[in-house]
């Protein structure tokens, strides 16, 4: 699970552009805000939303892992009353 987070979460992140250093001059027609790239506030929301992706997919595969956990222990105790079954 561990790994699934940081995998993806660093796929997520690493194709994140870097923040504009520079604002453009507000007065220029030519060259507008969105031009520089984004800002350091809208890198920051992206990451975080990045890390919740990952850590949901985290728990998506912990959860089926439980629930393949729970369907080999079910089935393992079905076989079981079978076997105790047919040896009585």
């Amino acid at each position: 699970m561990v790994i699934t987070v940081a995998v993806t979460a660093w796929l997520l992140i690493h194709g994140l552009p870097s923040p504009a250093t520079s604002a453009a001059p507000l007065s220029s027609p030519s060259l507008s805000p969105a031009a520089n790239g984004p800002t350091s506030i809208q890198v920051s929301t992206a990451i975080s939303e990045a890390v919740r992706t990952a850590l949901t997919a985290g728990a998506a595969v912990g959860a089926a892992f439980t629930l393949a956990l729970a369907f080999r222990r079910q089935r393992h105790q079905e076989l079981t009353l079978v076997l105790t079954a047919l040896q009585a």
